[in-house]
């Protein structure tokens, strides 16, 4: 009897503190969906070549792998609510790099640091609440109630930022970007911090993780990045010409992937997880293909509806097996491990797109898709 209350006072906390973190993800969400799939066309309209834009971003994702370790040391010290809270100041600081700094010249690269830093805070400290709080038997929905909270904002946050800022510029927007950051981090002080200051080495990061895994990660580090980054340019610059378009396709996809998301985390708890990531993996792999030869904005908002779809089918249950690894004494290794695999994979991947023709990067999303259907 007394066994079955501690059960039911630890899943109590455990679902308290996934409803914060649930708040946390949904308004930051919001904020940044707001501005993220625009940056790179902010870097654009500044006159910063795409060659170069692509170089950023494999710095900021080579630098966040990086600082992933001494973040991850800072959360078991201190707790990963306050690491992700001390990744909203670094998040504003870039904002007001990008509108400040000369981006055109040397000063650009400057700019990456606080973006590097403020990613591997936030992600180092969610993924290490995600795995401590989330139950094992229900964490396919449990990610899945991420990424709805997540989703349902994201719907209308590309399209208003892209309203925003075509018609009075990106300082509005960035402003009311970096108010939303700040209002983000109320939710997760409602409960006390938790950490675990348990010392760890480098090696320990690579123990639990299998080549399969591995390869798995690295891919979908690399498709991530190309849908976020390459993806938002091809349809600015040579088909859509317009933010108020590239806002609309972000949110018609994040649309989609919200029906999606509560089926497919369900079916992954149900054990249908290993079809789903092959059949959404099978997909994605098409649509990329189609995006890759894409001339009209009809295709693009076809294929962005439909990959909001597959990319759920494939993320949720790729996601549950990755939580579902984690060793419960080494949690913290475990997830800088991640971070180094899927960031270091992508930074990579993001200066070979820098020496090759762009729709290169299209392409290497076919083959990452189909590598996940083999996996």
């Amino acid at each position: 009897m007394h066994r079955h209350g501690h059960r039911h006072h630890l899943h109590f906390l455990q679902r308290r503190e996934l409803s914060e973190l649930y708040a946390t993800v949904a308004i930051r969400a919001f904020a940044l969906s707001m501005i993220g799939v625009f940056i790179p066309l902010f870097l654009l309209e500044r006159g910063v070549s795409i060659p170069v834009i692509f170089l950023f971003y494999a710095l900021v994702h080579g630098l966040k792998a990086l600082l992933t370790i001494p973040a991850a040391h800072l959360a078991a010290r201190f707790g990963f609510k306050h690491v992700i809270l001390w990744s909203t100041p670094f998040t504003i600081l870039f904002l007001l790099m990008l509108r400040v700094v000369e981006v055109t010249s040397g000063m650009l690269w400057i700019v990456a640091l606080p973006f590097a830093v403020a990613t591997a805070l936030y992600w180092t400290g969610y993924h290490i609440d995600f795995i401590t709080f989330s139950d094992r038997a229900h964490r396919g929905r449990e990610i899945g109630g991420a990424q709805v909270a997540a989703a349902l904002f994201q719907t209308l946050g590309p399209l208003a930022g892209g309203l925003i800022a075509a018609r009075v510029g990106f300082p509005p927007l960035f402003i009311i970007v970096s108010i939303l950051l700040l209002v983000a981090t109320v939710p997760l002080f409602a409960s006390r911090d938790v950490h675990e200051r348990l010392p760890f080495k480098i090696r320990d990061c690579f123990r639990a993780w299998t080549p399969r895994m591995v390869l798995g990660l690295m891919v979908f580090g690399i498709e991530i990045g190309i849908d976020g980054i390459v993806w938002p340019i091809i349809i600015f610059t040579a088909i859509l010409h317009s933010f108020e378009g590239v806002g609309l396709v972000s949110s018609l996809t994040f649309l989609t992937s919200t029906v999606a998301i509560l089926i497919v985390g369900r079916m992954s708890d149900g054990g249908k997880g290993r079809v789903m990531l092959r059949v959404g993996s099978g997909m994605n792999a098409l649509i990329w293909l189609v995006r890759a030869i894409a001339q009209t904005p009809l295709v693009v908002f076809i294929t962005d509806m439909l990959y909001g779809i597959s990319w759920t089918m494939a993320d949720v249950p790729f996601d549950k097996e990755v939580y579902d690894r984690a060793p419960r004494h080494a949690i913290v290794p475990y997830v800088v491990g991640h971070q180094l695999f899927e960031h270091g994979a992508l930074a990579a991947a993001l200066v070979l797109f820098a020496v090759l023709e762009v729709r290169a990067g299209l392409f290497t999303g076919v083959i990452g898709a189909f590598i996940h259907v083999v996996l």
